[in-house]
């Protein structure tokens, strides 16, 4: 997959491009559908959340860890948003591909359709 570093975020890490946006870069930059990239990015922020929450403390001091949970708080705080964002993304990926495949099947009963309108006139 092309290197996506390079599309601008705000503070929370989240791109600051529509999803309909990210689909057409996704499409262009990689060789797999922009659905299974999201997916995987997708993936890649639940496990970090569910590592954030099983990862020990530093430190016994209770001063410390409370310094940690504010740290994690405001860490899972802007993975959800990354998270969010890119279930808006895999939507629009699959909205897109169920689109292409109702023209499709459109296309194809209009087709259907023809073939027996011009049997029926033979």
């Amino acid at each position: 997959m092309s290197d996506l570093s390079s599309i601008p975020t705000d503070e929370r890490g989240v791109p600051t491009i529509s999803p309909q946006e990210m689909l057409s870069l996704l499409d262009q930059a990689t060789d797999h559908s922009s659905l299974n990239t999201a997916q995987q990015i997708r993936d890649d922020i639940r496990k970090e959340i569910d590592q954030l929450e099983k990862q020990g403390f530093r430190s016994s001091d209770p001063n410390e860890i409370f310094r940690e949970i504010s740290e994690r708080k405001k860490h899972r705080s802007h993975l959800e948003a990354r998270l969010e964002y890119w279930n808006q993304v895999a939507q629009a990926a699959l909205q897109t591909q169920q689109s292409v495949s109702e023209k499709k099947e459109g296309k194809n009963k209009y087709t259907e359709i023809d073939r027996i309108s011009l049997q029926v006139l033979l």
